[in-house]
């Protein structure tokens, strides 16, 4: 389970996905710097690809290029995973694996309320206006100051994780619908 009890020097965010504008990536920077100024022990971490990498780093941001199987520990030693996703006139966020693999873990989110973000997280974390970055130097701020917080929606992503998208049962769901349309026919 990720870090809830926060006994460590840093605040670690964490960002995985594409490292393209929509994905809300700017936006997510604009708070990390806002907040950076009044809390030092925040820290951000980019995980993944895309054309604004050169544009990350060239900022000073902490961008990886890891492998699939590096992501759990990833997702273990951060604090707070982020998803600002944006929308534009043609894309929403769709049903990404970053926020059951995050809730999985077992770590407090903070997403944009748009696309199938809302449906996937249901109550498990907290939901900001897209594009908001006063929502989200908000939101980061809670999780950042409220460690019961922290840890009340962490517990709610791994029981949610496990209710929901959890791969024996969703087989199982599948087994018995065509099991009863078998058994119909």
């Amino acid at each position: 389970q990720a870090t809830t009890a926060h006994s460590k020097s840093t605040f670690d965010l964490l960002y995985v996905g594409r490292l393209v504008p929509e994905k809300g990536i700017w936006i997510l920077m604009q708070a990390y710097t806002r907040l950076h100024k009044k809390y030092p022990h925040l820290k951000i971490q980019f995980c993944g690809q895309g054309r604004e990498e050169h544009k990350l780093k060239a900022l000073g941001a902490h961008v990886m290029s890891s492998s699939y199987s590096d992501l759990p520990q990833m997702y273990q030693t951060a604090d707070c995973c982020v998803v600002p996703s944006l929308e534009t006139p043609t894309w929403k966020e769709q049903f990404g694996m970053v926020l059951p693999e995050a809730m999985a873990s077992g770590l407090p989110i903070i997403a944009s309320n748009t696309g199938s973000i809302p449906e996937v997280l249901g109550n498990a974390g907290l939901l900001v206006k897209p594009g908001s970055v006063s929502a989200l130097c908000s939101s980061i701020e809670k999780y950042m100051n409220h460690a019961s917080l922290r840890k009340t929606n962490a517990h709610k992503a791994r029981q949610r994780a496990m209710k929901v998208f959890d791969a024996k049962r969703a087989a199982q769901k599948i087994y018995s619908i065509y099991r009863e349309v078998l058994l119909l026919s």
